[in-house]
């Protein structure tokens, strides 16, 4: 309010009465109305503005270490050019809001006026930085805009160089605190009792803290208040597990979770997460959910760097598999089961030759069919594996299948050197053991694992794929390699044993074994040593399984009189099951005469080898 101490326009004659009544100390009866009224507007205002005839406005005049506070009316709506009553001698504005409001100037602005702002309701006001929606006059000039949490403040001072209203202190986004933190903004809003999109309970915007419970497992599938860098603690007061759930899509966008994969928050569980605004998701800081905090807070992409130690293909990855008219399709997913996106990329670590490794994205959808009529060169109702490898394509990952295996060895793969691949070609173009297919051909690129896909009866027609996998299993640091020895037994020094006749009978030099898997082979090696009991009698000695005569046969023949030969054992063998097997040396005669294996020095041993 603005008290103005003016003279009446009156002639000398009438001025020389009132000088009188000055001079003797009476009031003029309107002098003595006006003071009456300043003093009341002074005792209601604590402050009342004189003029001097000259400076527009006068001069603000107040009770010594009074600061003069404002309260207007609630802010209802947005404001632009705020200018509520009394502003003229506020020196502090004492706001509060129905919901969260946004202020983008205030009116008043003069050299030197200084005002403060205290919000004193339970909502956020925002003042908008050089928002066009004011008058220039009225602007602010900040580096960004600046939230008024509920008791926050903020000091104001009009420049006259900018015609803008600056910061002199509060409302900063950068702070020292020389003692303890209080976070005291915690909510605790009722049960939740289905499963959350968009969960927005009251308060959620001033809270630093959620103490939340469920009537059973619920799944949370975002959180309402997307600003940059807002922290929350979510605590599972409750006993049942709260599910936040990683990119669902039942929330809006910006209110998803980005964890990498889903968190589950048990009773007395808590996860903290800060807003990116960048992404324009909730990320998480820390967990302590168990399990989770290797999915969640310890991320895919960080372990993907360290993945060549123990050599995992594949970060975030899984393998699927699916048939339709007798083709297969391998296919790569996520943890999460859904294919690879920017949002929950699978990662895959390759060799590069030059002394160290690579690690690619794969960010959308990525697969390899065979087609109906192409084996890969599995035999009908014969056992094999698939080995499923991805290539470094220049940047780019793709997908690979092969089978290393057949009985008469294995083709080893080192993901130290380059391959080169076969296009799939369609139905009946890729039936070739041990050549790598793809969807297009490639040479010499890098690879690694991904996994592999056994058929332990193998398919009733090589070709038409029609059963699925029998074990269907990522690659990882333990897993095995093709030509991997996973077992071995050896035996020795058996009895001697005399045969006569001209077909293949057992001997004593024999040894049982069961093998882990029906692809795997059977590498036999030995020697002995063989005896023809009579001058010019043949004697043969050759590996069996069971019946089953494998490699190649030891021969020789006495002369004028009795004599003795080594004999060496060597085969490679598909034995088609896990058995037990037993390999044993058999020996003939080719005439009517006893021929012997003489037992001294004997050996044999078998080695189980990844096919």
């Amino acid at each position: 309010t603005t008290v103005r101490l003016r003279e009446s326009v009156s002639t000398p004659a009438e001025r020389k009465p009132r000088r009188e009544r000055a001079a003797r100390g009476a009031p003029s009866p309107a002098a003595a109305t006006l003071d009456a009224e300043a003093q009341k507007r002074f005792e209601a205002l604590k402050a009342w503005r004189g003029g001097d005839g000259v400076t527009l406005g006068g001069f603000l005049h107040k009770r010594w270490g009074y600061s003069y506070p404002v309260s207007p009316a609630q802010i209802t709506a947005n404001q632009n050019d705020y200018n509520p009553t009394d502003l003229a001698v506020a020196e502090t504005l004492l706001l509060n809001s129905d919901a969260a409001r946004t202020i983008t100037g205030i009116a008043g602005g003069a050299f030197g006026r200084n005002i403060k702002l205290i919000n004193r309701g339970g909502f956020d006001i925002t003042l908008a930085n050089a928002s066009a929606s004011s008058t220039a006059a009225n602007r602010f000039l900040f580096e960004s805009d600046v939230v008024l949490r509920p008791n926050g403040a903020i000091e104001l001072q009009w420049s006259t160089t900018d015609s803008r209203w600056m910061r002199i202190s509060g409302g900063t986004k950068l702070a020292t605190i020389p003692q303890e933190l209080l976070l005291t903004g915690v909510i605790s809003p009722a049960q939740i009792t289905a499963n959350t999109n968009d969960y927005a309970p009251a308060n959620v915007t001033v809270a630093t803290a959620l103490r939340l419970s469920t009537d059973t497992t619920r799944n949370l599938t975002g959180l309402v208040d997307p600003r940059e860098g807002v922290i929350k603690t979510i605590i599972n007061v409750g006993t049942n597990p709260l599910l936040l759930k990683n990119a669902d899509v039942g929330s809006t966008a910006a209110n998803r979770f980005d964890f990498g994969s889903d968190v589950t928050l048990a009773g007395k569980q808590s996860a903290t997460i800060r807003y990116d605004g960048t992404d324009a998701r909730w990320k998480l800081l820390s967990s302590t959910a168990g399990a989770a905090v290797a999915a969640g807070a310890v991320t895919a992409q960080t372990l993907s760097s360290s993945a060549v130690s123990v050599r995992a293909g594949m970060v975030n990855g899984t393998i699927a598999e699916s048939r339709v008219g007798g083709a297969v399709t391998y296919s790569i997913k996520t943890l999460a089961g859904i294919d690879p996106s920017a949002a929950d990329p699978v990662y895959a670590v390759f060799n590069h030759g030059s002394g160290g490794y690579v690690v690619r994205s794969i960010i959308s959808a990525l697969a390899l069919t065979i087609s109906s009529g192409s084996s890969l060169g599995a035999i009908n109702s014969t056992p094999f594996r698939v080995w499923l490898l991805l290539l470094d394509n220049s940047g780019s990952v793709e997908f690979a299948a092969v089978i290393c295996s057949d009985a008469s060895g294995v083709m080893p793969l080192d993901e130290g050197l380059p391959i080169s691949t076969t296009a799939e070609g369609g139905g009946g173009s890729a039936d070739t053991i041990k050549t790598i297919y793809s969807s297009a051909s490639r040479a010499s690129k890098f690879f690694c694992f991904a996994g592999q896909a056994s058929y332990d009866a193998g398919l009733a027609a090589a070709g038409t794929w029609n059963v699925a996998p029998s074990t269907l299993s990522v690659f990882g640091g333990a897993s095995r390699r093709p030509g991997d020895v996973i077992q071995m037994k050896t035996v020795g020094n058996t009895s001697p044993t005399s045969v006569n006749n001209t077909s293949y009978q057992n001997t004593a030099l024999q040894l049982a074994i069961t093998l882990a898997s029906p692809q795997n082979l059977i590498e036999a090696t030995g020697a002995c040593g063989i005896r023809s009991d009579a001058a010019l009698v043949g004697v043969y000695c050759r590996l069996h399984r069971g019946s089953v005569a494998v490699g190649n046969e030891s021969v020789g023949l006495g002369g004028a009189s009795v004599q003795s030969f080594p004999a060496v054992l060597q085969a490679f063998d598909a034995p088609g099951s896990v058995g037990p097997h037993t390999y044993m040396a058999k020996i003939k005669n080719d005439a009517s005469a006893s021929v012997s294996l003489t037992g001294n020095a004997s050996v044999l041993t078998l080695k189980e080898v990844v096919g």
